[in-house]
């Protein structure tokens, strides 16, 4: 296991989250395929909880991903929420989805009020809009 810094934990800084990235902009279609969650799975306090160590997500609804796109395709629940949700279940950790979006178009609105309420169904209760 990889503890994260034991300064910031002995230090003080016992109950603020520490979030972690991953790769290919750390998005939550590719977290688990892409290795970043395995991979950051290992990163624990130094005590080898998990507690408020919180992996960092992206997923914007347009065609590319890049939240640049004018008309949303889905709201991402099957292709990528639910497998990380079910994802971070299994290996009893959370994510944080901090970035997200579409445009202001009415599909995109609507595949976002769909992802929100996944997201709030799927919270378990730790963190507020986040995966758990």
């Amino acid at each position: 296991m990889a503890p994260i810094d034991y300064l910031q934990r002995s230090a003080g800084a016992t109950s603020q989250m520490i979030l972690l990235p991953g790769n290919d902009w750390t998005s939550a279609l590719s977290f688990v395929t892409d290795a970043s969650g395995p991979a950051l799975q290992s990163v624990v306090n130094p005590d080898g909880s998990f507690t408020n160590v919180i992996f960092d997500v992206h997923k914007y609804l347009d065609s590319d991903g890049s939240g640049t796109g004018t008309i949303c395709v889905s709201d991402e629940v099957q292709a990528a929420f639910a497998p990380l949700a079910s994802w971070l279940r299994c290996n009893g950790r959370q994510a944080l989805l901090s970035e997200t979006g579409g445009s202001s178009d009415t599909t995109c609105l609507t595949y976002m009020c769909s992802a929100i309420a996944y997201l709030n169904a799927n919270s378990d209760g730790e963190l507020n809009e986040s995966l758990a």
